[in-house]
């Protein structure tokens, strides 16, 4: 699992039962945050979509291709897909090039 936290958080007790921490740029923690329900009724705070896409290209030299092509094609072929919303979150999160590069590729 990854989770992401707010700058300055003490991540040792989530390292500890194995969660990956990520970090959100100062100011961008909230960006994109929503609540779901999970099938047993109980709510919880996640990103959505396009906030997901440009977290898993950020802070990487190398993206994981496996990962993002297939999270890519879904998202593109979703009719709740928001492409000037991700655009906006790419500029914001710094990772403007890599989300162009695979618009490029898959559109």
């Amino acid at each position: 699992l990854t989770m992401s936290f707010a700058p300055g958080y003490n991540t040792l007790p989530a390292k500890s039962f194995g969660i990956i921490p990520r970090f959100a740029p100062k100011g961008q923690f909230d960006l994109g945050k929503m609540t779901l329900s999970t099938p047993y009724g109980n709510d919880v705070v996640a990103y959505d979509a396009e906030r997901t896409l440009c977290d898993t290209l950020r802070g990487v030299a190398q993206p994981d291709k496996q990962i993002v092509n297939p999270a890519m094609r879904a998202y593109l072929s979703s009719s709740a897909r928001d492409l000037i919303k991700l655009q906006d979150y790419a500029q914001k999160l710094g990772v403007t090039e890599k989300v162009k590069d695979y618009l490029e590729v898959l559109l």
